[in-house]
């Protein structure tokens, strides 16, 4: 009996859709399926994905716990938090509040998600149109960033690079279209205790409502850093 619970315990997979190995859950101690559910828990919590994404696989789990009284099971989490792939895992026991012993345990993270991927190859500056991506469930594991994972969120949508058709796009690689294009000519005006004086200008990048711009005044050929104020105008304070 004591060889089986250790075989059952050695590498235990579990799938949050379903959960692993179900007729045999029943052999598991109950300390063994707290740690599970407490790791899973702070894994998912860490990585923001939804439960039926989520797979974890566990190595045998210390049995040094059989002489220590326990009532609660805490993750002592270190600098980095969870992550994907393998890693080690503290967790320490604790009886009426009182801290009783840590173990580490050694876990491997995958996960499958339905992501947005490319359907061609865009390039840099390209607006996102329905037919440009689609929705694609896929293994995220080794996928650094964070994935988009509504086709939605990603329309009209501009690609800081160059994308290839069939890439998993994640939120980094994409940016709002900006309210001033480069290039595009804008009112500056010019503000100094009260007055305001309109002059035309010239964006030379991407301008964002609130944010600062580099625009270029025609009248004098100076450039100016500027806030955008709306599509036409940005601020100049003197």
């Amino acid at each position: 009996m004591k060889l089986k619970f250790i075989l059952l315990t050695l590498f235990v997979v579990v799938a949050w859709r379903q959960p692993a190995f179900p007729e045999n859950e029943e052999f598991l101690h109950p300390f063994i399926k707290d740690v599970q559910q407490v790791i899973q828990k702070y894994i998912q919590e860490s990585l923001d994905v939804k439960q039926s994404d989520l797979f974890i696989e566990f190595s045998m789990i210390d049995t040094t716990y059989n002489s220590i009284k326990w009532d609660e099971i805490r993750i002592l989490p270190g600098r980095r938090g969870a992550k994907k792939g393998v890693q080690m895992i503290k967790y320490g026991i604790f009886s009426k509040g009182e801290f009783r012993k840590d173990f580490s345990i050694k876990v491997r993270v995958k996960t499958i998600q339905d992501v947005v991927v490319t359907t061609q190859t865009a390039k840099r500056q390209h607006i996102l149109g329905p037919d440009d991506v689609k929705l694609e469930r896929r293994e995220t594991t080794k996928v650094r960033g964070l994935v988009c994972t509504s086709i939605e969120d990603v329309l009209q949508l501009r690609t800081k690079r160059i994308v290839v058709g069939g890439e998993i796009l994640i939120q980094s690689v994409l940016e709002d279209l900006p309210l001033i294009p480069n290039g595009a000519r804008v009112t500056i005006q010019f503000k100094s205790s009260g007055v305001d004086v309109d002059m035309p200008g010239k964006a030379k990048q991407d301008g964002y409502l609130g944010k600062k711009v580099l625009v270029k005044c025609m009248a004098n050929n100076r450039s100016y850093r500027a806030i955008v104020v709306d599509s036409k105008t940005v601020i100049v304070e003197i």
